[in-house]
Formats: structure tokens, C-alpha cells, sequence
């Protein structure tokens, strides 16, 4: 199988690292995502972080969401 289209992360993953941790920390109080992947890769790394359960905590109850096109 060839792979058309994939996204990946992107090669420095400081902002995307550091972004998890403030949504853990609650840091922050809007987030916004532009295309699903960001919020899938948002995610993943926050699994990896080890910190997942409260990004979605704070996703779920402590930010404003905001997103942009349809597919999002």
C-alpha cells in the first residue's frame, strides 16, 4: 500500500510538547484547532507525555474551544 496522504508530526515537537503540558496545567484558557489532525496530534502526545487524562479533562471542562472548518 502506497500512503497518498498522511500527516506526521511535525520534526521539532517543542511547541506541540509544550502546548500539552499547558492544557494539562491548565495554562491557558482557549484553544484553537484549524484541522482534526492538530487535535489528534495534540493527543498523542499527550499520551505520550503520560499527561492525556488531564488534557482531556481540560479540553472537556476548563477551555474555550475554538475551531475553524468543517472538517474539524
Amino acid at each position: 500500500p502506497i500512503a497518498i496522504y498522511r500527516w506526521e508530526f511535525p520534526a521539532d515537537t517543542g511547541p506541540l510538547r509544550q502546548a500539552a503540558t499547558r492544557i494539562a496545567q491548565r495554562a491557558c484558557d482557549v484553544v484553537i484547532f484549524t484541522t482534526s489532525i492538530q487535535l489528534i496530534h495534540l493527543l498523542q502526545m499527550a499520551a505520550q507525555l503520560g499527561i492525556e487524562p488531564e488534557v482531556r479533562a481540560a479540553l472537556a471542562n476548563h477551555l474555550v474551544i475554538a475551531s475553524v472548518g468543517p472538517i474539524m
